[in-house]
């Protein structure tokens, strides 16, 4: 059984973690829009920088699956997953609803590690 100690450091890992991811997830689906305004010779420029944005993300999950072990890892990678190949597709708009999963997938593990610490 994990000590309350343990079961916090890994809360404080997931929400540092779900926050990072928040934020870029967030920036991304902000960034996304500007691409469709763009000619068609900058688009891949665009993309290519969005591709890297999503590489940090995908980063950032994979320390977490690292450090605190869970299946909400693995559901956040899919969804990821599926934003970079629908990016390289050029499928903006498809990109966008899985990382509005992703977003939300993240809030969840946010909420449920504040769940954690604060518990007596």
């Amino acid at each position: 059984m994990e000590s309350k100690t343990t079961k916090n450091k890994d809360a404080v890992v997931a929400l540092m973690l779900g926050e990072k991811l928040k934020t870029g997830t967030i920036w991304v689906q902000q960034l996304i829009p500007i691409g469709d305004s763009l000619k068609s010779e900058q688009q891949h420029l665009f993309r290519d920088i969005l591709g890297r944005f999503l590489s940090m993300l995908e980063r950032e999950v994979y320390l977490g699956q690292q450090m605190i072990p869970s299946q909400s890892w693995m559901e956040m990678k899919k969804s990821l997953d599926k934003a970079v190949v629908m990016l390289n597709s050029g499928l903006t708009n498809e990109c966008q609803y899985h990382l509005t999963m992703l977003l939300s997938q993240v809030t969840n593990l946010c909420q449920r590690a504040w769940e954690e610490l604060d518990r007596p």
